[in-house]
């Protein structure tokens, strides 16, 4: 068993990394489409989306939802979405405390976008202290996939309305003095009217007013395939949620998911620095997963697990809560340590753009990682459950989610729907996939294609 004491030390030279990272932005936000907001019904907060089309109505096959993973951000995706565009509806979200859905990050873009030079987001990373797990993106993602759920339809009836294909919450067709006035591309929201000028005032039939538009689906529309591409933490969301959600119908319109390195497993730090920090994520892995749930194992195994955990993870959480608190998490937030840019791609052309992206979130609260591994270990658990068609992408030795998470989730999956497929990028050590320098992220592109095609085949 652990001491306390011995604890607190090991936990101090593990996370107290958490010198203040100056993040100061200088230029906008990244658009790569039309920008949509979704109101969020418990609060007066926005979730920021992007949006784009198929040039003609008749090339699209399809709908595509793009999530991202951990402390990044949908701008980032700009090329993944033009890929799919000519072919499929594709819809971006920044999840809650990410990108234009981070308070900060929206107000640093509009600041820029009005002409300020500079704006100091180094506080965007607090955040993260309203996660104690991973419910608010999950809701994220499913306000996403009821919007994009009820505009991806083929216009049967397109001919009736004059070939007038309205984009998702675009009143401008037919009912602009009912809805007020749209979210056009340049719309920043309530607090940049003069930077824009444009803003979407009450009434404006954004995501959260469908029958104010009364225009989304029409007779003679037909459902088309959904599908979603997410990455790292995004594919822990997406996936915990079509485990877990009760909404059948929701469920049955997702036609595949694309998985790239999902977080299934923790962090193995790398090289020397891992001999020491390895042992104690191994730990607070392991109490965790144990902590009131009895593993198959023999008796004494067993209680001894049960007690290392209940004495242990008490400790861990408390001191983690402790951390987290307003002022403390100050402090105390580890920003991320250098060997990850070194894992997150094999491209030094988009190692230059990560440098220089100052919407990417360089710390972490505490609180947030601790909910992350509780999330793992809670997917886990039921994971086996898990029957929507995926193909999954996983690199063999990516220290940031290791592969023992993918193959685990394989094992326990692949065979409850004949289209999941698995795919190791044998060698490789970078964690993003789509990210991937050429010629081997146009390959990545293109079983991804493949595989989508395969399942559109067959519906």
């Amino acid at each position: 068993m652990i001491k306390p004491a011995l604890f607190c030390c090991a936990a101090w030279l593990l996370f107290c990394s958490a010198c203040s990272r100056q993040q100061t932005v200088t230029a906008p936000y990244p658009l790569w489409g039309e920008p949509t907001y979704l109101k969020v019904e418990e609060n007066d907060a926005w979730r920021s989306m992007q949006f784009l089309r198929p040039a003609s109505p008749d090339a699209i096959q399809g709908c595509l939802l793009i999530v991202h993973g951990m402390n990044e951000h949908i701008g980032r995706y700009g090329r993944i979405a033009e890929h799919f565009a000519d072919r499929f509806i594709v819809l971006g979200i920044d999840l809650t405390a990410h990108g234009l859905s981070n308070p900060v990050l929206s107000k640093a873009h509009e600041s820029i976008a009005a002409g300020a030079t500079a704006y100091d987001a180094s506080h965007a990373y607090l955040e993260q202290a309203q996660f104690r797990d991973l419910q608010p993106m999950r809701d994220d993602l499913a306000s996403a996939l009821r919007y994009l759920s009820d505009h991806c339809h083929s216009r049967a009836s397109s001919q009736q309305t004059g070939d007038i294909h309205t984009f998702p919450g675009d009143c401008r067709a037919s009912s602009r003095l009912a809805c007020g006035i749209h979210a056009f591309p340049g719309d920043c929201r309530a607090s940049s009217r003069l930077a824009c000028g444009i803003h979407a005032f009450p009434g404006d039939c954004r995501a959260s007013s469908r029958l104010a538009c009364d225009i989304h689906t029409l007779p003679g529309d037909k459902p088309l395939p959904l599908f979603i591409l997410s990455h790292s933490l995004g594919s822990l969301v997406a996936s915990s949620y079509l485990l877990e959600t009760e909404d059948k119908a929701l469920i049955d319109r997702v036609n595949g998911i694309v998985f790239s390195a999902p977080a299934f497993s923790v962090t193995e730090v790398p090289g020397w620095r891992g001999w020491f920090q390895n042992p104690i994520v191994r730990f607070t892995f392991y109490t965790h997963e144990h902590f009131l749930n009895p593993q198959d194992e023999a008796l004494p195994v067993m209680l001894f697990n049960q007690l290392l955990a209940l004495i242990s993870v008490p400790l861990q959480d408390g001191m983690i809560e402790l951390l987290s608190l307003p002022g403390m998490r100050n402090l105390f937030s580890p920003t991320a340590p250098d060997w990850v840019s070194d894992y997150l791609t094999d491209s030094e052309e988009e190692k230059q753009r990560l440098t220089k992206d100052k919407y990417m979130i360089r710390q972490t609260v505490l609180r947030y990682v601790l909910a992350v591994e509780k999330e793992i270990i809670r997917f886990r658990r039921h994971m086996d459950r898990f029957d929507a068609p995926y193909l999954l992408i996983y690199s063999e030795n990516d220290p940031i989610t290791p592969a023992w998470g993918s193959t685990d989730f394989a094992a326990a999956t692949r065979s409850n729907h004949p289209d999941s497929r698995l795919v190791l990028l044998a060698g490789a050590s970078h964690h993003e996939q789509l990210f991937s320098s050429s010629p081997l992220r146009e390959h990545i592109l293109s079983v991804i294609d493949g595989w989508l095609q395969e399942r559109l085949m067959r519906e």
